[in-house]
């Protein structure tokens, strides 16, 4: 590549069993991880899942991450869409869609936060849903 910088991807294509309480799908996967720099990383995920018959399960779904280093630590951001169909209940279909948004951060070497939010869009209401999500994590510590 030109002016000395170099890219570097995995690609991943494969399949997945989903084993759930009540049924078990099979599902495509294909992702792409990349590295752009020293201080830059991305990558994507992206699922889709054979028809489940009475169950909401997964139909299709992708999810984006990026990270990059600021102030001499990882700063991770994470994006995801997931569209679920099949459900039923009391005879009625259902099917959600559900987007979920994330930032991480170490604060010290040993607490990170995480700040988020999630959104599910049901067809029915009931099952709809938003809120904010917030995280503190503290490092494990050995004795």
């Amino acid at each position: 590549m030109s002016g000395g910088t170099s890219k570097y991807h995995k690609v991943r294509i494969g399949g997945n069993r989903h084993f759930a309480s009540t049924y078990v799908q099979d599902q495509f996967l294909f992702g792409v991880d990349t590295i752009h720099s020293e201080s830059v990383t991305s990558g994507m995920t992206a699922t889709i899942g054979e028809s489940v018959n009475n169950k909401l399960a997964i139909k299709a779904s992708i999810s984006v991450h990026l990270g990059l280093i600021l102030n001499k630590k990882k700063l991770s951001v994470e994006a995801s869409y997931k569209d679920s169909d099949g459900g039923k209940l009391l005879g009625f279909d259902r099917s959600d869609e559900t987007l979920h948004l994330s930032a991480s951060y170490p604060l010290t070497g040993y607490v990170s936060t995480n700040l988020g939010y999630h959104k599910t869009n049901s067809s029915i209401d009931y099952y709809d849903t938003k809120y904010p999500t917030f995280g503190l994590q503290l490092k494990s510590l050995s004795f």
